[in-house]
């Protein structure tokens, strides 16, 4: 093999390793999202009727709400 032969092999070999680093790192944030959602989602819905989640990008602020009694509800029923 030539030296030319062999600097487009590593050339070739490069590139597809570069694609490759680059494919494993984008489906490690994918699934690395997809994971917080399936936690958000779970606290959400454990959560008791009142409470609020304000979710900005650096961080998640839960606010509890106090499940009321139904004649809470009642009054707190607009019209």
């Amino acid at each position: 093999m030539s030296e030319i032969e062999i600097t487009a092999i590593v050339i070739i070999v490069g590139n597809f390793l570069a694609l490759v680093r680059v494919w494993l790192r984008e489906r490690g944030r994918v699934e690395i999202e997809q994971h917080r959602n399936t936690v958000r989602r779970d606290i959400a819905r454990s959560l008791p009727p009142g409470s609020r989640i304000n979710d900005g990008t650096e961080s998640i602020t839960i606010e509890v709400g106090f499940p009321m009694e139904k004649a809470d509800r009642r009054d707190a029923q607009c019209g």
